[in-house]
């Protein structure tokens, strides 16, 4: 009686074609998308930082992040802001274009005791804020809603 299995140029098949499979797969998980999404993660972080900190200092002096194409800054009143993970200050993000990072926006949002955004220099609800990162063909879009402050990825 012959034993049932697989024969060596069966098995070499199968290793050649998981072989292909995975280099496709490797190229379509670039490490560009990956720094496109933790900046993206990293800006709605910080806008969540600065929007809790208002509504726990009751709007006093107004917690704000200013979004430029070079990356983010978080103050108080003007003045900056330690990172609340590192420390350090200022809490800020402007290696974006080191990394081939950048975005539309050029907004400065302050946020009042509710949360509520506003635009710094008009002092208005600026509606819904979308800042599109961008590097290379790849693009995240962060949404900041109006009256809830609620930023998230898209």
């Amino acid at each position: 009686m012959r034993a049932r299995g697989f024969t060596l140029v069966e098995l070499v098949l199968v290793i050649i074609l998981l072989g292909i499979l995975s280099v496709y797969a490797a190229a379509r998980f670039s490490a560009g998308g990956y720094a496109l999404r933790a900046a993206a993660q990293e800006l709605v972080e910080a806008v969540r930082f600065a929007q809790q900190r208002s509504m726990s200092n009751s709007g006093a002096a107004r917690y704000a992040i200013s979004i430029q194409p070079g990356g983010f800054r978080v103050t108080q009143g003007g003045a900056d802001v330690p990172n609340p993970m590192t420390g350090q200050s200022p809490y800020t993000d402007d290696g974006w274009a080191g990394k081939g990072i950048s975005t539309n926006a050029g907004i400065t949002l302050e946020f009042d005791a509710r949360g509520e955004p506003f635009d710094a220099a008009t002092g208005n609800s600026p509606g819904v804020v979308d800042v599109t990162l961008s590097k290379g063909s790849e693009t995240a879009l962060v949404r900041i809603q109006p009256i809830t402050g609620y930023a998230r990825v898209q």
